[in-house]
């Protein structure tokens, strides 16, 4: 049998609204945050920002990331379709000087982890974060060498970082498109990501890795 609260008073006069609030104000509540909370989350999943390229930077230093987007945007398609081509930097900004041994070890972590994921193809970083990404047994062949996506033969060995008698990187120091751009390139280097896959848009977005690579190592 259902329950009675006593004399329910006619409907939205304020007496009603008065025993309503009484006998229901929990459930109001409850069923008021819940509309919250899911407006809340369709409003960001609508209004986020859709990145169109990921790019992994680690270095000691900060760079000017809307100046380095600005150069690289002409080489990277919009694929959402917004008529935008925005951007994501996965930065990591530590110094071997870092006094905090737990961030330095969740930054080194953090780096790693970028190749968990078939997200970010392309890599700029500097000479002290290179120990991070060559010599771990787990990220071995984690990189294209730079024969097999350099578009010309970089001859000149001191441009290259090498590994295992082999280049897997280029240097920055000498970018027009840095340089035309007031950006900073000395002691960066970049880098294209290999990855083992049959999946067009993975294979797409190391393809464009390396369009860009080649665009900024002129």
């Amino acid at each position: 049998m259902a329950e009675h609260y006593g004399t329910i008073p006619k409907k939205f006069t304020k007496a009603w609204w008065e025993y309503f609030w009484d006998y229901y104000k929990i459930h109001t509540i409850v069923i008021a945050v819940i509309i919250i909370a899911a407006a809340v989350t369709i409003y960001q999943v609508v209004t986020q920002t859709k990145y169109d390229y990921h790019i992994t930077y680690a270095a000691g230093m900060y760079i000017d990331t809307d100046k380095l987007s600005d150069v690289i945007k002409p080489y990277v398609d919009d694929i959402d379709k917004n008529g935008e081509k925005n951007i994501e930097y996965q930065e990591m900004i530590f110094t071997e000087n870092d006094q905090d041994a737990e961030f330095l070890a969740a930054m080194v972590t953090k780096l790693q982890l970028q190749f968990v994921s078939d997200e970010c193809m392309l890599f700029i970083f500097d000479e002290d974060k290179a120990k991070y990404l060559f010599y771990n047994d787990s990220l071995e062949g984690a990189f294209k060498p730079v024969a097999d996506w350099a578009e010309t033969d970089i001859k000149d060995e001191s441009r290259l970082y090498i590994s295992d008698n082999v280049g897997y990187a280029v240097s920055l120091s000498d970018s027009k498109l840095l340089k035309d751009a007031g950006i900073d390139g000395t002691n960066l280097y970049v880098a294209v990501r290999n990855y083992i896959t049959d999946e067009d848009d993975v294979l797409e977005n190391m393809n464009t890795a390396a369009k860009i690579a080649n665009e900024l190592i002129k």
